[in-house]
């Protein structure tokens, strides 16, 4: 094989490589809970998908070709200066035991220097990604300069790892030059004088003097692909962690098809903190019974999307159980589980790609008449004809090109999709805080038809949005300390008569406890 075709070999090994490093990952990724991206910064995953496997496909690629050839020459040559002359062979490795002591002691330093410029490149590249996403609030606090400061002095701290990980082995490689030229000069002077006394012939001599600088150059280009080696070896710790990495919550053995979801869901005794010392829900009890609205309110941090965060199992309870039909969810295989609840978040994300793109998320085999459908019950058909393209305009990345109650209505859109899909419960967190009353008026009624025979869950601020629910659930710190609906409640006047009477006192409707004069 020519030495063209063996790299050509080799590059495409590296690859392959990455590549399948790569799949892992993101598959090893993807499968893990969120408490997993709690704990791992977005900027940090990126960074091993695409920096870290680059390091190990650049190992693979260099080490995989360069290593061979120059073992082969290292033993050869070495071999051939052992059999023509035994002393000089001996002159020529008596610095071996420096070379080793110099890679025991600063190999480990290096190691250790490539470790703290991974952890450099994955801080950078999460600051890079916050800055980035969060270009709009950057901008509006006019903090570019600010921003542009910390990014350089993140960009910085990379810079003196890395320069600190590359000087130390600079100094193990200039070591190691030394050693060998030392060598060399050993042999050529002790050689030179053992040809010149006549205990070595001349041919000996010089084939000894040859040899050396060949075994010397392939040991220099040893030195750089130890230095690629370290920086491998700390990706590939990195990536060990996050490919060994198992989620906590585990697929449970009962499987429940969409067909045999009824959509019956009761807490029993719910507690719940995210930090195990910190609850953030306390003995929460409920039931959401077949073709019932539930609504649930309550100030900020009291645990309103907490319950669906639990409910999704997006996180395990601390104690009690929660029942989907009957069954505890921690026995039901996820997908079934989540399979059956179509999910509007608060923060409504929408992927890099079309409005149609984005409705069909997870039912890509929708038909056009349900696409369709869907799109008129989120009040968002008037939406896609205002828009170039209609159905195939570009959403833009999060889906910045959209106001915030477009993306809201294409998110609804495609979570009715699921519900007609099969779904048979319905989640609402903040699902219209950016719509306008007449908007929302419309979407209450087409949503009242669309979930007609599912259950549905609300999570709301704005009272107004909730007035109709078949009960009201109150949350006060983690515990339902009301329950009702909306008459009652208001009869009732405790705190939901209360943010009631706030949210129509206030003509911004948002609970201002201070009126503005």
């Amino acid at each position: 094989m020519t030495r063209n075709r063996r790299k050509k070999a080799w590059r495409k090994l590296a690859q392959d490589t990455q590549h399948n490093l790569r799949t892992k990952l993101l598959a090893s990724i993807e499968a893990q809970d969120m408490a997993f991206f709690d704990t791992h910064g977005t900027g940090n995953l990126i960074n091993l998908v695409n920096e870290d496997t680059t390091r190990i496909k650049e190992f693979v690629e260099r080490a995989g070709d360069e290593m061979i050839e120059l073992g082969m020459i290292i033993v050869v040559y070495g071999l051939i200066l052992a059999i023509t002359s035994p002393g000089l062979a001996l002159l020529t490795f008596i610095t071996l035991p420096f070379l080793l002591m110099s890679s025991r002691i600063y190999g480990k330093r290096a190691a250790e220097l490539y470790a703290r410029a991974g952890e450099a490149s994955g801080d950078f590249t999460q600051m890079l990604e916050n800055n980035l996403t969060g270009i709009a609030d950057v901008k509006s606090f006019t903090a570019e300069a600010w921003e542009t400061r910390r990014l350089a002095q993140a960009d910085a701290r990379l810079s003196e790892a890395s320069l600190s990980a590359v000087s130390v082995s600079a100094i193990q490689a200039q070591l190691n030059y030394t050693f060998f030229n030392t060598g060399f000069f050993l042999t050529a002077a002790i050689g030179g004088y053992l040809a010149a006394a006549g205990k070595l012939t001349k041919g000996q001599y010089f084939l000894a003097t040859f040899l050396f600088p060949q075994l010397l150059s392939s040991l220099k280009d040893i030195e750089q692909v130890t230095r690629l080696s370290h920086g491998a070896s700390n990706a590939a710790k990195q990536l060990a962690e996050v490919l060994d990495s198992r989620p906590t919550i585990q697929d449970g053995p009962v499987r429940l098809p969409a067909s045999a979801v009824r959509g019956e869901i009761v807490f029993e005794d719910v507690s719940f903190g995210y930090d195990p010392s910190v609850k953030v829900l306390e003995n929460v009890s409920f039931h959401l019974r077949l073709d019932e609205t539930l609504a649930i309110v309550g100030p900020t941090g009291s645990g309103k999307s907490t319950l669906l965060n639990l409910l999704l199992r997006f996180y395990d309870v601390d104690s009690g159980r929660i029942l989907l039909d009957g069954f505890d969810i921690r026995e039901l295989n996820l997908h079934d589980l989540r399979a059956a609840i179509s999910l509007v978040s608060q923060e409504v994300h929408l992927f890099q790609g079309t409005v149609r793109e984005n409705v069909l998320y997870g039912q890509p085999h929708a038909s056009q008449e349900q696409l369709i459908e869907a799109m008129r019950n989120a009040e968002a058909l008037g939406l896609v004809e205002s828009l170039p393209g209609g159905l195939d305009a570009p959403v833009g990345e999060r889906g910045h090109r959209l106001s915030g109650g477009e993306r809201q209505r294409v998110a609804i859109a495609r979570a009715l999709l699921k519900l007609f899909s099969g779904a048979a419960i319905l989640t609402l967190d903040e699902a219209t805080s950016q719509l306008d009353n007449e908007t929302e008026a419309g979407l209450k009624r087409s949503l009242r038809k669309a979930a007609s025979g599912k259950g549905v869950i609300i999570i709301a601020h704005r009272l107004s949005t909730i007035r109709s629910a078949d009960r009201i659930l109150v949350l006060e710190r983690g515990k339902i300390i009301e329950e009702g609906n909306h008459k009652q409640l208001l009869a009732r006047d405790g705190l939901y008569a209360h943010l009631w009477q706030l949210q129509n006192e206030d003509p911004f409707g948002g609970g201002l406890e201070v009126r503005i004069k």
